[in-house]
């Protein structure tokens, strides 16, 4: 019988050019310090961040982040950088920004992020929630824009109960060993199973079933499957792993292709439950 993977994995960003500064790039880096190149400034900033968070699209305006410049340099018509990016947490920057503002209270802020743990550690603090939004790579908030790098997207999965659908997983899971899901709705609907890590993979288990009132459903079959499976990479000690069972009274269609965001502004008035564990 087979075992379904959902690998968390590590990325690397490589970059070269042909004709380079000296100094581009050295062997002596540590976390904080980048290298990057681009047709200019600009672009080199974004080339140096990219290789740092893997995860930073081309859109970014290069606006109010904390960098020091180490060296430029410009060959043929090329822009060559080197950056020390003093890295600050999501907490960080938006305690830092909001703490002088005012809000209604929970109504404006996206039901999905009100579960998180990034919220509820404002919330601890101002003891309101911040009117927030989220995208793949940004949050936003009061006109700014904040990089979500992969040591703050753990902090952006979501424990959320509904009432429609009941989910059953343990919040402590062992890499390598093997599980079942259970989920039981509460009306005929159809269902879609999904897995977000704390990487950002992002997987469908299956979407579209249609599973019928109080009728319990385990996933995947015993018969056909040896069980869920997370494997950590290696040099990845722990991560988090957000499973999402998610029921609407009509079909929609999903892929893998989606992130998490688009996926969630795709499922529009279903109901969810979502489950964070840890992986060990």
């Amino acid at each position: 019988m087979k075992k379904i993977f959902l690998s968390v994995v590590l990325l690397v960003n490589l970059f070269a050019y042909e004709v380079a500064p000296s100094w581009y790039p050295s062997t002596n880096t540590n976390t904080f310090i980048a290298f990057g190149d681009g047709k200019d400034f600009d672009s080199a900033i974004l080339s140096a961040l990219i290789n740092i968070n893997n995860e930073v699209n081309s859109t970014l305006k290069i606006t109010n982040l904390d960098i020091d410049i180490l060296e430029e340099d410009m060959i043929e018509n090329h822009f060559f950088i080197k950056i020390e990016y003093k890295s600050k947490t999501l907490l960080a920057q938006l305690t830092k920004d909001i703490k002088n503002l005012t809000f209604k209270g929970d109504e404006e802020t996206d039901k999905y992020l009100l579960n998180t743990k990034l919220l509820k550690d404002l919330y601890s603090t101002f003891s309101y929630f911040p009117n927030i939004s989220m995208d793949l790579n940004y949050l936003y908030f009061n006109e700014n824009k904040y990089i979500i790098k992969s040591k703050d997207f753990e902090n952006l999965l979501s424990n959320t109960t509904s009432p429609d659908i009941f989910l059953d997983l343990n919040d402590i899971l062992i890499s390598g060993e093997t599980y079942f899901l259970k989920i039981l709705p509460s009306y005929s609907g159809y269902v879609t199973l999904l897995q977000v890590t704390g990487t950002k993979d992002f997987k469908i288990l299956f979407s579209n079933k249609l599973l019928r009132t109080n009728k319990a459903t385990i996933y995947p079959n015993f018969k056909s499957s040896d069980g869920l499976e997370v494997v950590l990479s290696s040099g990845i000690l722990s991560t988090k792993i957000m499973t999402m069972a998610v029921i609407c009274q009509t079909k929609k269609e999903f892929s893998d292709r989606l992130s998490l965001t688009s996926f969630l502004n795709k499922i529009g008035e279903c109901s969810y439950t979502s489950i964070v564990s840890k992986v060990n």
